[in-house]
């Protein structure tokens, strides 16, 4: 049984010992158990090549590459308005995100012309990735039936879902020197604790390297 179904089912007797039976003595004596915290699968750059490449379409490609050079979540990906890109800031406002907060993002300069390229072939209504129906956003079922066939396409046999390019997105960014408060702000965390469970997985960038012996005074 995995930890989160463990805890909705001690939640549910706790609830009916307290609520129900009005047996709450009862309660202390129920078994704890800590949530698992299993570290995040973290794509390479090769990795991400073989995604981006076997793209067959420019959609696909934009909505993967926005994925990784953002840090979004997939909701927060597919509620994306045209209304919330700014191409001159370059940065992308987030409404109501995770915890009902907004916040901006940065927008990869590196993706403008391909942004572009879609919107004029496209011309999306409402919501940058436009679902089957007008004015509905991109179904969460079609963007992982997305994801799930240019993975196959790829040869990829990592566990890749579209959460991956958000952690990818959070250790790269520390790896390339992004401080961890400037991290937070932009997944939009509301504690930093959370965000430092990217520390264990990302490597410490070698320019900051060194050995405490060479300084001391010989």
């Amino acid at each position: 049984m995995s930890q989160s179904s463990w805890h909705t089912i001690l939640f549910g007797v706790k609830y009916c010992y307290c609520e129900v039976l009005d047996m709450a003595e009862l309660v202390n004596s129920l078994p704890k158990s800590r949530r698992e915290q299993p570290l995040p699968v973290v794509l390479n750059q090769g990795d991400l090549g073989l995604i981006f490449g076997s793209c067959r379409s420019l959609k696909h490609r934009c909505i993967f590459k926005l994925a990784y050079g953002t840090g979004l979540r997939m909701n927060e990906l597919r509620q994306l308005r045209i209304g919330d890109i700014d191409s001159e800031r370059l940065q992308i406002r987030v409404v109501q995100g995770k915890g009902r907060k907004d916040r901006y993002v940065v927008l990869p300069s590196s993706l403008l012309g391909e942004l572009r390229s879609y919107y004029k072939g496209v011309r999306p209504k409402v919501y940058l990735f436009n679902g089957q129906r007008k004015g509905e956003p991109m179904a969460r079922r079609s963007m992982q039936h997305a994801l799930k066939a240019l993975l196959k396409r790829s040869g990829l046999e990592k566990p890749v879902t579209m959460h991956s390019f958000r952690h990818t997105f959070a250790c790269h960014a520390l790896e390339m020197g992004m401080d961890i408060v400037t991290l937070q702000h932009l997944l939009g965390h509301a504690h930093l604790s959370t965000t430092l469970i990217y520390l264990k997985v990302a490597e410490a960038p070698k320019s900051n390297w060194f050995s405490p012996l060479d300084l001391w005074p010989h």
